[in-house]
This record gives structure tokens, sequence and C-alpha cells, in this order.
């Protein structure tokens, strides 16, 4: 019979049942002495009744309490009182991976990370000699921040031990601690992960953990056990007698991580891999190449290449590149090479020159400024190229690879490759959603969401439209690229409809167009007749494109995996020289963030919710809930979620194909509103939070896109801002109950946006670019005058428990807190930093502000924001010459 709560077992006090297995019972348990929550795991009376039995046991445990490694649970010790003998464990907060595997395979770069450390925990076990005996996903759990915590290492050798049995001998004794299903469910989830040899009841040692790590990591990545079967019988045949079904792992998976699982599932002990440090160490290995091996940061890295040319590798010294496709396959060559010292990199393209010789890529430097960086395939030394501070997106190199093309400060700009003034093209404009730069010398560009493609000289000049964006199907043109023939150009159409998203082909001297692929990504053409695209599991991949009729044929092949990839809009962080030789990308990171709450000096207190990739965040007033935004790297949408508060639930609220996001509360939280782009450009909607349906337009921006930012603590205007394709260029206040508009704040000439109210509803914070940065200003609603809070830059405002404080951040993601007069529209002293929230994660930046989501209760005691993990940062771009050679004809 369960122990109730409030039971003393020892020193320990118990809180709830947990779980439960062969084994006995888990309690979630409080140790009063040290003031932490721990498992207490009291033993079935078939082990306790026994007194040989249970020192049999003690020993066992005791030698397992030793092992001390941050992937594995530890075990604290032994406690017998008052007949409830117990292990007491290390507490592991967090789902188990077979709650995650419930919902669909994993990403492969989450599933790779999770198998890493899983190899880790393993490795320091088998060094110590002890063999788990019972990997499965059930005893896998992955904590709040990401790691891998394996669970009850051992413990089947020592129930084993205390029923008196060869280790081994009898799969019936692998102890399964669930938390749901029936006894026939835990006993399969148990068989399907046994070896060969213990499945027939043979002896077994660490190689029995390899196989079970196999098994783990292919369903990790297909989603299905690569042994199934009705029966615990059939199950225990198919291990014996049949091969493992990887029929499902995802096209996706690199070529050495499947050789990896089909070593680790060989039948034959003496056949498998003897190691799990060895196979381990092939996860860090790239597909087959001729590698040449990364050295610390980006210091003589092609040492190791200039050996490789002298071989003759390459034919000859000096980069012999032939363009005749009749030239003999060469083998590839990969390198890697991180940021500048005391840099960091941008998540962009390392664009190549047009002759393959040069790299230009992005780094950040101390004070958050971003510039283009420039490097010679043959020499490790990078140069600064002054003038291009603050640059952003993608660079474009000039057809003959004497100067570059960059986007700063809402204008492209030009600059000699060597150095030199940088000379501005066209301003005015609001993102670089890519460009190419064709011989008459000029810029195919995408100018901004919601447009099409337009050019303009590289002298100057207006732009000229190109492309028609059909609004009712698509939401903008981008990633261009033009092709060799002069005539016609590649692009990108982003759409919330999935049948007309994907990469196009269009010609200058005809207005129609033509689908080559369906995929949210750039498409990239590679001589002598290749399409490169991504899929949203962060592959590059590879079909054939007939330079003559510009039509794809054949099945799309795996270039790289994974590769950085950013679904909402639609791009890939890899790049390609013109004559198809060299090839970069940043290596994917499919891992998601947590909701993290923090007091005012960055203490965390805790998590909500589970680890998802969350791309927005609104608290509900009162605490009940928050509102995030999920991507659907699929087609590039987001839709919104609540998460309870109390249960961390999340329950999906929209589930239209077209992105819905920016959610805003009502002051009671019955009702929210959101932006939405179901009616082409995005438009407010308002719907109930109490489930999903019900939602209605309230307001449409006559001039463009408009997105809800804060609702009246009245209730009764909502405050939206108001963009052209160009700007946001204000906030008007439309009244909850019709939508009737009225205009707050109207500014044509700069960038408006984040519109709060005070709690008061007298004053509204917004940001601003009017002095050429953005910056936060408090205005009166009541007379118009406004006064700057910030400094050095800020977004993102808002208010407090009161009108007399406001927290927004700065360019480097620290919260700000700001006191204001009641009284009077002034500052009360200089803005305060608090904190940066997520303080371990190197900070991802959107242009030149820090990408962190995040909100404050209404009382201001408690912040909440979306962590992601340290591998969220690009550490090092991976260039790989002659990569065709990898490719099949």
């Amino acid at each position: 019979m369960p122990l109730g709560a409030g039971t003393r077992v020892g020193g320990y006090d118990i809180v709830a049942l947990i779980g439960a297995g062969g084994m006995g019972e888990v309690y979630r348990a409080r140790d009063a002495r040290l003031g932490r929550d721990i498992a207490l795991k009291v033993l079935s009376p078939r082990i306790a009744a026994d007194a040989n039995s249970l020192a049999r046991f003690e020993r066992e445990a005791r030698a397992l309490a030793a092992l001390n490694h941050p992937n594995i649970a530890a075990i604290y010790g032994v406690e017998d009182d008052a007949g409830h003998p117990a292990l007491i464990l290390e507490l592991v907060d967090g789902e188990t991976l077979a709650d995650r595997l419930a919902r669909g395979p994993l990403p492969v770069t989450e599933a790779l990370e999770y198998a890493r450390q899983m190899a880790d925990a393993l490795d320091a076990a088998h060094e110590a000699g002890i063999v788990h005996r019972d990997l499965k996903p059930g005893n896998i759990k992955i904590t709040s921040d990401g790691r891998v915590k394996v669970l009850d290492f051992g413990l089947a050798k020592a129930a084993a031990a205390a029923a008196g049995l060869e280790p081994g001998s009898d799969p019936a004794h692998s102890p399964t601690i669930t938390v749901h299903g029936t006894a026939q469910g835990v006993i399969l989830g148990t068989a399907a992960y046994m070896s060969p040899e213990q499945a027939r009841g043979k002896r077994i040692d660490k190689r029995t953990d390899i196989w079970a790590f196999g098994c783990v990591l292919a369903e990790m990545l297909s989603g299905r056990r690569p042994f199934g079967g009705e029966t615990t019988s059939d199950i225990i045949a198919a291990i014996i007698e049949r091969a493992p079904d990887l029929s499902a792992l995802p096209a996706s998976t690199p070529p050495h991580v499947r050789r990896v699982i089909e070593h680790c599932l060989e039948k034959d002990p003496k056949r498998r891999a003897r190691d799990i440090g060895d196979v381990r160490a092939e996860f860090d290995r790239p597909a087959p190449l001729v590698h040449v091996p990364a050295r610390p940061a980006w210091v003589g890295a092609f040492a190791a290449i200039a050996a490789v040319v002298a071989l003759g590798i390459l034919g000859f010294t000096g980069w012999r590149w032939s363009s005749s496709p009749a030239a003999p396959r060469q083998e590839p060559i990969e390198f890697t090479f991180g940021a500048p010292l005391n840099h960091a990199l941008e998540a962009q393209p390392a664009t190549i020159s047009p002759d393959g010789r040069r790299i230009a890529f992005l780094a950040r430097d101390e004070q958050q400024v971003s510039s283009v960086w420039i490097r010679s395939i043959d020499d490790s030394a990078a140069r600064r190229l002054a003038g291009t501070e603050r640059a952003t997106g993608p660079t474009v190199w000039s057809p003959d690879g004497s100067e570059l093309a960059f986007f700063a400060g809402g204008a492209w700009k030009r600059i000699n490759a060597d150095g030199g003034p940088a000379i501005t093209i066209v301003s005015g404009l609001v993102d670089n959603l890519g460009a190419s730069w064709g011989p008459d010398d000029r810029l195919l560009i995408g100018p901004a969401n919601r447009t099409s493609l337009s050019r303009v000289g590289t002298s100057g000049g207006p732009l000229e439209p190109v492309t028609t964006l059909d609004t009712e199907r698509e939401n903008s043109h981008r990633w261009p690229q033009l092709l060799p023939d002069g005539r016609h150009f590649l692009f990108t159409v982003r759409s919330d409809q999935p049948d007309n998203l994907g990469v196009k082909i269009g010609e200058f001297a005809s207005p129609s167009t033509r689908f080559l692929v369906n995929t949210a990504s750039p498409g990239r053409y590679v001589a002598p007749g290749w399409l490169l695209f991504m899929t949203p599991d962060e592959a590059l991949m590879a079909q054939r494109l007939d330079p003559r009729t510009w039509t794809v044929s054949g099945t799309p092949q795996a270039v790289a995996a994974p590769v950085r990839y950013n679904g909402p809009s639609f791009s890939g962080v890899f790049a390609v020289s013109a004559d198809g030789r060299v090839l970069t990308y940043m290596a994917g990171t499919r891992s998601g963030s947590r909701l993290v709450w923090f007091d005012s000096t960055g203490r965390s207190l805790g998590t909500l919710g589970s680890e998802m990739r969350y791309r927005g965040l609104a608290l509900a007033p009162g605490g009940r809930m928050a509102a995030v935004e999920l991507a659907d790297d699929r087609y590039g949408t987001r839709d919104i979620w609540l998460i309870d508060q109390g249960t961390s639930a999340a329950t999906r609220l929209t589930s239209h194909p077209a992105t819905d996001w920016q959610p805003v509360f009502s002051p009671d939280g019955s009702r929210i509103a959101f932006a939405s782009d179901r009616a082409g450009a995005s438009t407010v909607f308002v719907m109930a939070t109490s489930g999903p349906g019900g939602e209605s337009v309230i307001y449409r921006n006559p001039k463009g896109s408009a997105f809800p930012t804060d609702w009246s603590r009245d209730g009764k205007q909502i405050l939206v801002e108001v963009n052209t394709p160009e700007r946001a260029y204000g906030l008007v206040a439309i009244a909850a109950d019709s939508g009737t508009p009225t205009v707050v704040l109207e500014d044509e000439a700069t960038q408006v946006n984040f519109g709060s109210y005070s709690p008061e509803g007298d004053r509204v914070a917004f940001v601003s670019s009017a002095t050429g940065t953005r910056e936060v200003y408090v205005m009166s609603l009541a007379d118009q005058r406004r006064i700057l809070v910030s400094r050095d830059g800020g977004v993102d405002p808002k208010w407090g428990r009161d009108g007399g404080e406001l927290f927004f951040r700065t360019r480097q993601g620290e919260i700000m807190r700001a006191r204001l007069e009641r009284t009077t529209l002034a500052l009360a002293g200089s803005p305060q930093r608090l904190f940066r929230p997520c303080v371990s994660v190197d900070l991802v930046f959107v242009g030149d502000v820090a990408e962190t989501f995040y909100d404050v209760t209404a009382d201001g005691s408690r912040f909440i924001a979306a962590c992601g993990q340290p591998e969220a940062v690009p550490s090092a771009v991976t260039v790989v010459i002659n990569w065709q050679s990898r490719l099949r004809d």
C-alpha cells in the first residue's frame, strides 16, 4: 500500500508518489536536514523481507553510489527505517525521454545532442566497471536546462543480486519505474531494448548497454523502435532473429550516424562496437571526407590544407579551379574556422567570392557591434572591413569579386573588398531579405516582408519592381539569385498557404513564374547543374537543375546536416561559390528554449512549461497563464499556445495555417488580441482564451499591417502598431468593442513600435528610431509631450506595478528599470540595470538588438524569459571544398 503524504522514512518526509515498478515505489520526499527534495525508492516486500537479499542489495547500491557524473542521477545512500528499506536518489525534474518520444521523433540535432550526453554517462559508468543493464527512454530524463540524466544505473544487477539470481539471467527481473501504463506496457518497454544475449539469458557486459544505446538513438531519430511486436515474445524473437527496422530514419540522418546505429545493433557482441567512448567519438566526425582537423578557434586551420595541396590532392599549388564538368573528381576537404579574437560569429551565411578564394562573414565585437570580415581560402588571418559597422544579413559579392554589398542602417551599401569608403546604393529600407549582384551592375533585392523583388543600380537610383506579389496567396518574395544566363532568377515565395510556398524561377522578360521546389527555404543554383535548398529538419539538399530548361529532375540528395535553419524567415545559413567548388555552412541547433522565472536580481526562480522553440511571450494579468508563439518550421508559420502557470500544461489556442502571433491579453485574461496573416497583411483578431475557435477580425490597417501591442487596464482600448511594407510608422488605439481607430502617434519618417499603456492609461511608452538608434520614450496622451527614457538604445518597454516604474531591455539584452515621476512627465534618476536573463547563454542578435522574449508580472516583482541553449549561438563556419564529389551523378 503506498505511503501517504507526511509519512516519515528515516529523515525524509514523503511528499507524493511519483512512480512504481518491480523494485518498489518511488516518492518525492523532503530531506529536512539538508532542505532539499529527493527521490525515495522504497523497496518491494520481495526484497525487503529477506535479510540476505537486502544485504546483497545494499552492497550493490553502495558500490553504485560511487558514480559521480553530471549525466548520471546520483544515488545518495540507503535508508532502513521501520520496515521501509529505501534508496535515497537524486530527484530529477523534467520529462522522461519516453514522454518526449510520445510526441514524435526528435530533430536530428536534438537527438544527437542527447545521444552524446547518454554516451558520456555510459562511458563514465563503464570506466567504473558498472553496466546499466536497463537503458531505455523511460530511464532517461531531460532536465529543464536540456541536460540528460540517466536513471537507475546498475540497479538491475542490484535487484538480481537481492533475488539471488545471476545478473542478466532473466529479462523479467529488469527493473522498470514508470509513472503511467499497465504492467504489460512496462514489460514491453523493457524488452524492446534488450540485447540478444540478454534476451537469451546469457552473461552480459557493457556491450549490452551499447546495444540499448543504439535502440534508443534509432527511436529518437525515427519515432519508432527498431524491434517491434505485439507481445514480449514477438519483440524478443525480433531481437534474436531479425535485422533492425531502420526504414523510418529520416533522410536527413547523417550517413555516419546511421553507421553508428548499425554498429551498435550487431547481434554478435564480438562484431558490435566494443566501447561507448568510440561510439561517442563518431558523432563528432563528419560524413566521409578527407577531413582536415580543426585547430583551436581559427588559428592555423589552413596549415593542414596546405599540406594536402602540397601532396597534389587538389591538382597543383595555387588552387586550380576548372569549370569543365569533365574534370577528374576530386576528394572533398573540410575544415572549420571560428570568430576573430574577442568576437562572436553572426548566424548569417559566410559568402564566397566568385572564384572561391575569399570568404566574407559577419562577426560582432564586445560592444555588440557587427562588421564584415574577410579571409582568404588559403590564409587563416581575417581582417575587418572598416565602414561596415552594424551590418546585418548576408553579404553579396560583385561578379568580379572586387567589391561587396552589405546592408546596414536600412541601406544597401557597396565597398571595395580590399578596403575603402562605403558607398550607399539605396536607403530607407526595412530589412535584408537577400540580394544578388548582376553583371549589369544592378542588385536584385528583397527589400522587406510583404513586398516583391526590386532592382536598383549599384551606383544608386530608384527601386524598379521586378516581381508582382499575389497578396491573397503570398506574403513576400525574398532570397533572390541571378542565374548565369542573365535572363532568369531564383527567389523564394513566403506564404501561409503550404501549397504556395517554395523556390520559384522567374524571367525578366516575362511576368510569369514557375515553381521548382515546395520548401520553406532559399534556393541556390550551383554549376554545373544543381539546386541547393533546406528542409525543415535542417538538412541541406541538392537536386538536379538543368541550366538549359531550368527544370528539376531526380531525387534530392543530402549534402550536409544539420545546417542552421530559421523556419519563420525561410532562411538557411549556407552559401556556395559561383563555380560550385566551395560550400560554407553553420551547423544547426534544433534545441528549444525554456521559460525561466527570475527575480529582479536575476536569480532563477524555476521554469514554466516544457522545452519548446518559443518565439514570443506574454503573461496574463493575475498570473493564471502565459501565451506563447510556437513556430512550425515546415511552413514557416506560428501559432499561439496557452501555458497554465499552475500545471505547466500547454494548450493550442490557434491552428489556422496562417501565422498567428503577437498575443496581448485583456485585463481580466478572458480574451486575447493577436495578429494574423490569414487575411493577407497582418490583421488584428480577438478571441476568448477559454478555447479554440470564435476568433474575429477587429481591425485592418488600410495602409498595410497591424499588430496589437497592449490592452488598456480599463479594457476599453487595444494599442496597435501600424506598418507599411517599408516601416512601422505609428500607433493607433482601437476600441475593444468595435475596432474604431484613433491615432495615438504617427511618424512616417521613423520607425515606431513596442507601444505600451501606463497602468493609469494617461501615458504610453514606445520605441522610436528618431535619433538613428532605437530608443524608449514615454509620451503624455493628454498633450503629446514626450521624454527620452533610454540612453544607449532600448526596446520592449513594459510597465511595472504603477506608472512610476518602467522596464525595458537594452540592445545587449539587459533588463533595465526606469523610475518616473508620478505627477510630472520626467525621469526620477537614471535608468538602473537589473540583470540579463539567461546569462549562461550567449546572446543571439536580430539586427542590432539581442533577441530576448520576456515579460514582467503586474506587480513588477518577477520576470519570465525564454532562455535558449548555449549551442544556439554559432561557434564555427564549416567550409567544404569539392563537396560535389559526395553527390551521385
